[in-house]
């Protein structure tokens, strides 16, 4: 008999952070993503620059 406990699914909350943070002495932004795993930062991965006024897109790739 399998124990309930050990067939359950284990569930991680991870939230994504969009940061723009302007260039000093420049129109244009860096562009980066933080990412939290159940409350606790996991990393930051820099995206590149965008000028003001560009657009953004961000795309997940489904696993």
């Amino acid at each position: 008999m399998k124990d309930k406990d050990s067939s359950s699914s284990h569930h991680l909350e991870v939230q994504a952070f969009l940061i723009l943070e302007r260039i000093a002495g420049s129109q244009s932004f860096e562009v980066s993503v933080l990412l939290r795993a159940d409350g606790r930062f996991i990393g930051k991965s820099s995206m590149g620059t965008v000028a003001e006024g560009q657009e953004i897109l961000l795309s997940l790739p489904r696993a």
